[in-house]
């Protein structure tokens, strides 16, 4: 599970266990929305800072 935060960050959560297993920061601004590329290699993301990001997604498991 994907969770977009109010401090700018990405969270993926192992639905199973309850652990988050990565985080993904760099936007100066909460996350007003996310996708996934077609693929699902990579979360696009869009802030309250008027910037976009790309953050790849690697083996989660």
């Amino acid at each position: 599970m994907f969770v977009a935060c109010l401090d700018g960050s990405i969270e993926a959560w192992d639905s199973k266990s309850g652990q988050k297993v990565r985080q993904w920061t760099g936007h100066g601004g909460e996350i007003l929305d996310f996708t996934f590329d077609s693929d699902h290699k990579f979360i696009i993301t869009a802030s309250s800072d008027q910037t976009s990001k790309v953050f790849a997604i690697e083996n989660l498991s």
